[in-house]
């Protein structure tokens, strides 16, 4: 479990992020992809470092609860660096605090922009994630 959901005592949306490892191989990949769509949920093909699924969504938006799968390999850094960074706000309350207060400075500007309001924390989280791969 990743995500603003997974660190204790931050607000987020109805979002459960959830990292799975996979086997390498893309017919491991398809198949996984075949079972999640006969299961309700949408495949991501614009993401290319990953395999990611969501459900949830609506053409208005996100109305209740919503999951984004995100599948990747045990040496799929984007995938990895998800719990990393997780883990990460969960042991550092000040880096937590900062975190949080840009996601609600970005969740106010880019309201109706989700890819906006992603693109805008990556700065923050490429540098907690350096900050973390040199404390372990």
């Amino acid at each position: 479990h990743v995500g603003s959901t997974a660190v204790p005592n931050f607000p987020a949306k109805p979002t459960i992020d959830i990292a799975v490892e996979i086997p390498s191989g893309d017919a491991v990949e398809t198949r996984i992809i075949k079972i999640m769509l006969s299961n309700g949920y949408n495949y991501m093909h614009e993401q290319n470092d990953h395999v990611m699924v969501v459900k949830g969504y609506t053409p208005e938006g996100i109305k209740g609860p919503s999951y984004h799968i995100h599948l990747g390999t045990i040496d799929n850094d984007k995938v990895w660096d998800m719990l990393r960074f997780r883990d990460y706000l969960r042991s550092n309350i000040t880096v937590a605090e900062q975190y949080l207060k840009l996601k609600k400075k970005l969740a106010s500007l880019h309201k109706n922009d989700r890819e906006a309001y992603t693109e805008a924390k990556t700065t923050f989280i490429k540098k907690a994630l350096e900050d973390a791969r040199q404390k372990q």
